[in-house]
């Protein structure tokens, strides 16, 4: 729920913008050649392939596994938002529009959080599940089955739709926004840089958050992928290609929200920083909603139901990799050999016991796993992932990168010095820093204050407690497996021992 333009409005704008191209030049690309090299080397997903390059480094494996588990678990329930707010859209006038002394952004949130998600007073206030978000999530839980359930190739067919549709979709929205009063002033805010918040680390940790996720790092998926790749494919063009198309997706995205931001901005007379609460849902289904709801009858139902229906896509987009990742653990563990068998397992299994993220309390779950769930996992992952393949797999690994490309020059030294230097160290400040933040301000949307009703932040003690479990998940697994596997090579060391011993 924190997308790219989001997080860029809580970071200042374009100091945000600033950070994210430069991890996305220093992390985001040379990470995901790494995952795409080494998925298209070993042909398997990211337990096996890490297995493959040392045994010790099986942890690392079910820790990315474990994080796109997580995802998958909860990020559906965004998609089923999209899904009802959809629905909605085809009604005149528009139900989240003002009516009395209301502002727009006023009545947007009273609609959200009223009409669509009866939401309750806190985390811990869990009275009913909310019945269109119910169906909503059997919907799209059945459209995600019918996307896997014939294997990756199925898939890349859906991905093509679910990527290109939205681009189009999004590029008529910015048409629409840009051509309205105020618009001007909230695109100026994206690309204006406040220099003093470039020395905050948050900013930096935040735009790195961001790159992991947009781009796929550290979640397994682009290693599942890339297993599926022909002998031949040159995965350096693809690596700087897709985060580079990705990047200015994200861009696009930005300027048609931030030129929204700016027409709400104008019309209620206030700075474009007032325009929304810390909330993150509030950009998707409060404020663009809001802007929406400005234009002519007729014409505000139909870029609405775009709207929603671009988010349902990007979000299904999303969801597919992710998903992905758990089918194929289900293939190679030979759980099952059938993709459609696992498929319906994990779709059933995951919709049956997230049931709860559509009840009242549902939205602070949500923000709860996106605030935790990926606080320090993607950071570990990709670290751990950096110095399997220089110190354990060594030249070998830019030898078969070359070897894939036809023997054409991959600028090895260049890659070889951020993976094995520059990024691991990165990644231990920045998994640091995280560690910080959170410790300092455990931020998120929780619940309302008693006595105000205003937006509270902070979490119950046993919430928080349950967040910092949540957050050291994926770090626990990564020492599990080290763990065992040098626990299981010391009998065949001793073995070993005893029979030089003997020898001699």
């Amino acid at each position: 729920p924190r997308p790219a333009p989001y997080v860029a409005y809580a970071h200042g704008g374009g100091a945000f913008l600033l950070a994210y191209f430069v991890c996305l030049v220093l992390l985001g690309v040379p990470l995901y050649l790494l995952e795409l090299a080494l998925g298209q080397a070993a042909k398997a997903g990211p337990v096996k392939a890490l297995q493959a390059v040392d045994p010790r480094l099986v942890g690392v494996g079910w820790a990315a596994v474990l994080l796109a588990g997580i995802i998958s678990y909860y990020y559906m329930a965004i998609i089923a938002w999209a899904l009802v707010y959809v629905v909605h859209s085809f009604r005149s006038p528009l139900p989240w529009a003002p009516s009395g002394t209301q502002t727009r952004v006023e009545a947007a949130t009273e609609f959200l959080q009223d009409d669509v998600l009866h939401l309750s007073a806190g985390i811990g206030d869990m009275t009913m599940l909310v019945g269109p978000i119910v169906g909503a999530m059997a919907v799209a839980w059945a459209a995600c089955f019918l996307f896997v359930c014939r294997g990756t190739k199925s898939v890349g067919v859906v991905v093509w739709v679910t990527a290109t549709v939205p681009f189009v979709m999004l590029i008529a929205l910015m048409i629409i926004a840009v051509t309205k009063k105020g618009a001007g002033a909230g695109v100026a805010f994206l690309f204006k840089p406040q220099w003093a918040l470039l020395a905050d680390g948050s900013t930096w940790q935040a735009a790195a958050t961001q790159i992991f996720f947009s781009l796929g790092v550290g979640l397994g998926a682009l290693v599942v992928f890339a297993s599926h790749l022909g002998g031949r494919e040159d995965v350096v063009i693809d690596a700087i290609a897709v985060p580079l198309c990705n990047a200015l997706t994200s861009l696009l995205a930005g300027v048609t929200v931030f030129a929204m931001l700016g027409v709400l901005a104008h019309e209620e007379d206030v700075p474009i920083e007032d325009v929304i609460t810390s909330n993150p849902v509030s950009l998707a289904f409060v404020v663009y909603p809001a802007g929406l709801a400005t234009l002519p009858t007729g014409l505000a139902q139909v870029a609405s139901i775009l709207f929603f229906i671009t988010l349902f896509l990007l979000g299904i987009d999303s969801e597919l990799g992710t998903v992905e990742v758990l089918l194929g653990l289900a293939v190679e563990s030979g759980a099952t050999k059938s993709t459609a068998i696992a498929a319906a397992y994990v779709c059933v299994t995951l919709f049956c016991t997230n049931l709860w993220l559509a009840s009242d309390a549902g939205e602070y779950w949500v923000q709860f796993f996106d605030s935790w769930g990926l606080l320090l996992g993607p950071f570990a992952v990709c670290a751990c992932e950096c110095i399997a393949v220089t110190w354990f797999y060594g030249d070998d690994f830019l030898a078969a990168i070359q070897e894939m490309r036809g023997g054409r020059a991959t600028g090895g030294r260049l890659w070889r010095l951020l993976w094995q230097y520059f990024i691991p160290v990165a990644l231990l400040c920045l998994f640091n820093l995280a560690i910080v933040f959170s410790a300092m301000d455990p931020s998120g949307f929780y619940g309302s204050d008693d006595e105000t009703g205003a937006e509270a932040s902070k979490l119950p003690s046993w919430a928080l407690a349950l967040g910092w479990l949540l957050a050291l998940s994926s770090v626990v697994a990564i020492v599990a497996g080290l763990a065992k596997a040098t626990c299981e090579a010391r009998p065949r060391q001793w073995r070993a021992w005893r029979t030089w011993r003997r020898t001699v």
